[in-house]
């Protein structure tokens, strides 16, 4: 059964307990969307996320759309040479912003069917972005040993999960955001997905249609 809007804005508007796993350890927290900045060239994404929610079902159903225009274009991170890269250098895509780290099982576990979905879908209106939160580890070698197929970028510095607190999120791994091409928040989900599924093809098609 799609998910409604009123049962969307108990989540986002209003606040809702998540899990977050953190190593081994489980943390109950209750999300505050209180402090997020409305942006008006954002208030289009609005719409767009009400025309997406009804896709939020199955293997997506934990996927949470935005009640108010969130900017995302502020957010950075590295290439693994250290050079910065921003979202808004994505202007113009719709984007899948995944965090992972090698150390989160759940977030390893979802990493090949993200690669499959930018394998399928990937074109010059989406793709999919992960960005590694090790600040210590090899990710470049867990991508090749794995026969993940997806650039590497690099937040060592865990600005990410900092930076992103603002959208509602509890700051764990994995998290991912479907970010419009104007750089918007559309939304986001807590926790891995099947992302090469048919409920997150549809999800991503739906968005895609919107833009």
């Amino acid at each position: 059964m799609p998910v409604g809007p009123t049962r969307r804005r108990s989540l986002i508007g209003l606040g809702a307990l998540a899990i977050v796993a953190v190593g081994a350890v489980a943390v109950y927290v209750s999300l505050d969307a209180a402090g997020n900045q409305a942006s008006a060239a954002c208030a289009a994404a609005v719409t767009k996320a009400d025309a997406v929610e009804p896709f939020a079902v199955g293997e997506l159903a934990a996927f949470r759309t935005v009640t108010r225009a969130i900017d995302a274009s502020a957010l950075s991170f590295e290439r693994p040479d250290g050079s910065p890269v921003a979202m808004a250098d994505f202007a113009g895509k719709t984007i899948l912003l995944n965090l992972w780290a090698t150390w989160c099982a759940p977030c390893l576990a979802e990493m090949p069917a993200l690669a499959a979905l930018q394998a399928e879908a990937g074109s010059d209106a989406f793709e999919v972005v992960t960005v590694n939160m090790d600040p210590n580890n090899r990710p470049a070698d867990w991508l090749a040993q794995n026969d993940v197929a997806l650039p590497l970028y690099v937040d060592p510095r865990l600005s990410l999960l900092n930076d992103t607190r603002t959208f509602g999120t509890v700051g764990g791994l994995p998290t991912t955001f479907l970010i419009d091409e104007d750089n918007c928040l559309i939304g986001l989900i807590e926790g891995p997905a099947e992302w090469n599924g048919r409920d997150a093809h549809r999800l991503i098609n739906a968005a895609l249609d919107e833009s």
